[in-house]
């Protein structure tokens, strides 16, 4: 209450709680997972998708009457690619977010991976780069990111056995951090222990 709820991919809400989001809006009240009890709510939300929404309206995808409450104030956001004066700020803030995490030294970025960053189109936007740098975190072996510590970036041409490698070197480095730990490994690289396991019989890597 008098809080902002973000919802993020607002078009992967199922039919039946897109009603139950919308009784809430125009009600303004909402009831507790197993209560009874209507609580009156004052919020601002926001939401947001990828998805065109008049389109996914047309296609009953997502409620008409949701699509015209919630489009009262629209902010288109650009691709990344086209706001790269964001990269650099982005980078010191996911470096920031995620180096305590992964129990990384690195402080900054180099101006040659800066550079390397800032030519690439990021179809995959913000969270690309958030991926990006969590790679390089991990991979870093001095107290700035350097082009070879970053996944390989070519504007969506990489294929599947550069992927796959970038991934097999991402475990293999963080099973050398951890020491050995598959555990911690799994904590570091920020999956599951079950995901490990399973991207360890993926690359032949069981036996490490």
């Amino acid at each position: 209450n008098k809080g902002t709820p973000f919802l993020d991919e607002i078009t992967s809400l199922p039919l039946s709680s897109q009603a139950k989001l919308l009784r809430a809006l125009q009600e303004k009240v909402i009831e507790r997972l197993g209560g009874q009890k209507q609580i009156p709510v004052d919020i601002r939300l926001i939401a947001a998708t990828n998805i065109d929404l008049h389109e996914a309206v047309i296609n009953k995808h997502f409620r008409e009457d949701l699509y015209y409450r919630l489009n009262i104030i629209k902010i288109k956001i650009p691709p990344l690619r086209e706001r790269k004066s964001d990269i650099a700020p982005l980078c010191l803030h996911f470096i920031k977010k995620h180096g305590a995490k992964i129990n990384s030294a690195v402080k900054g970025i180099s101006k040659e991976a800066l550079k390397v960053m800032m030519e690439y189109s990021w179809p995959g936007n913000v969270r690309e780069l958030e991926n990006a740098i969590e790679h390089a975190l991990i991979m870093a072996g001095s107290s700035q990111i350097m082009p070879h510590d970053l996944p390989p970036l070519d504007d969506g041409q990489m294929t599947l056995s550069k992927l796959d490698e970038a991934e097999k070197n991402l475990i293999l480095k963080a099973i050398k951090e951890a020491g050995g730990n598959k555990y911690k490994a799994a904590k570091i690289l920020g999956i599951p222990r079950s995901s490990l396991y399973s991207k360890l019989k993926k690359f032949g890597l069981s036996k490490i």
